[in-house]
């Protein structure tokens, strides 16, 4: 899991979301979010790198201006989610996507998608 804090850029100590990228046994992505109101909920149960099975979420499509995967949907953790970990799980601790300069320049990537590393 890779986690990082969405701030407001005016007032840096206003937080407006949390974002991660799940990853499971195969290599698979999905973005998640937890949203402003759910923070002191949830942000303390999850540490970047460790491995959880998550309960109680929903699911909504993945587009805007901001997809941090080329997974179609998204996952939004509620306020009752479970979170629990699972240690010496056999999950990939990172997974890339590599994209080139020419699929950036011809513009085929989706707008509003991250990328990490250019090969």
């Amino acid at each position: 899991m890779r986690m990082w804090v969405r701030k407001s850029d005016t007032e840096p100590q206003v937080l407006y979301g949390v974002e991660l990228i799940l990853v499971d046994q195969q290599g698979n992505n999905i973005q998640a979010s937890i949203g402003e109101n759910l923070i002191k909920w949830h942000l303390d149960k999850l540490n970047e790198g460790d491995v959880y099975k998550i309960r109680k979420f929903s699911i909504s499509p993945n587009s805007g201006k901001e997809m941090a995967t080329y997974h179609p949907c998204r996952i939004w953790f509620e306020y009752g989610a479970r979170i629990l970990p699972i240690p010496n799980a056999n999950i990939p601790l990172c997974v890339y996507n590599f994209v080139t300069f020419d699929e950036i320049f011809q513009g085929s990537m989706p707008n509003g998608l991250y990328i990490d590393v250019v090969a």
